[in-house]
């Protein structure tokens, strides 16, 4: 395995800014140096068992970093403990995120389903609400129409009486009583057609139960078609998301190709710089 020479020949970005190396713990300011180190140097390739393995890979890194102005202080074991830490916390932070979204996708269709009901209990409530009010006012009217009709009855009788007590003051005119009595029976049979006409209360009460039915059917059928609706729009919704998935998956397969170029690229690089060092220290 080549040595930290090989290494120091190639730019590498590094922080300008300085500072005190008085700190024992990695900070975020150490990972993406040792990172990029780790990227160059490529402990993972390096051979189990020899003498040039990983360890002997870290050893380089660590002589590495300790070029570096406040750098963390540290030897090649720690260096790998802390890389395998990063790996694993990479690693957790992708499980997380897919178990993130898999709640999600699963919450998604309870919620809908919890508001789908909710709005229909609502709609029910409403429905039933408004036709109880409905059915209040026609009993209220009901009973101002009685009153009326109590009223009507009692004007009646005291022009019955009125009218008697002038046909017996003029008990001498007999064409007057005649007349008097001919409309007391106009009056006894409006009022008689009156009473064969009245609807009942019961009557009444059926026909307001009758439009408090209709109306909820109504309310459920208008609210079904509101749940096939948001199921509709559900279903476009998760088409869009399966697109969009499969969009990231193909910009996902495209980035990883180009990464691997771009990786095929650096060790031909890396190669050609090796046999030129070689071919110098001959």
């Amino acid at each position: 395995m080549p040595g930290p020479e090989t290494y120091a020949l190639t730019p590498l970005a590094l922080p300008t800014d300085t500072w005190a190396s008085v700190h024992k713990n990695f900070t975020v300011t150490d990972d993406p140096i040792l990172l990029r180190f780790a990227n160059l140097v490529k402990p993972w390739e390096a051979a189990v068992g020899t003498s040039n393995g990983i360890m002997k890979a870290f050893e380089i890194i660590a002589e590495i970093c300790r070029a570096v102005d406040g750098f963390l202080k540290k030897d090649g074991p720690a260096l790998r403990t802390r890389f395998d830490q990063l790996v694993q916390y990479q690693e957790r932070d992708t499980l997380l995120q897919d178990i993130v979204s898999r709640m999600d996708n699963w919450k998604e269709p309870a919620d809908a389903e919890k508001a789908k009901d909710r709005t229909r209990n609502q709609g029910i409530e409403t429905s039933g609400e408004l036709m109880r009010r409905l059915a209040m006012v026609e009993m209220d009217q009901m009973d101002d129409e009685e009153d009326d009709q109590g009223d009507d009855g009692d004007v009646s009788a005291a022009v019955g009486g009125d009218s008697t007590d002038q046909q017996s003051d003029e008990s001498a005119s007999r064409r007057s009583s005649g007349e008097a009595s001919v409309s007391g029976r106009k009056r006894a049979a409006s009022c008689g057609a009156r009473r064969v006409q009245k609807v009942s209360k019961r009557e009444k009460l059926v026909t307001v139960a009758d439009g408090i039915a209709s109306a909820i059917e109504r309310s459920i059928g208008d609210a079904s078609s509101r749940y096939e609706y948001l199921r509709e729009r559900l279903q476009f919704e998760g088409e869009e998301a399966f697109k969009r998935l499969e969009f990231d998956e193909k910009r996902m397969a495209a980035e990883q190709d180009r990464e691997a170029r771009r990786e095929a690229a650096e060790q031909q690089r890396e190669r050609y710089n090796r046999e030129f060092m070689i071919k110098l220290c001959k």
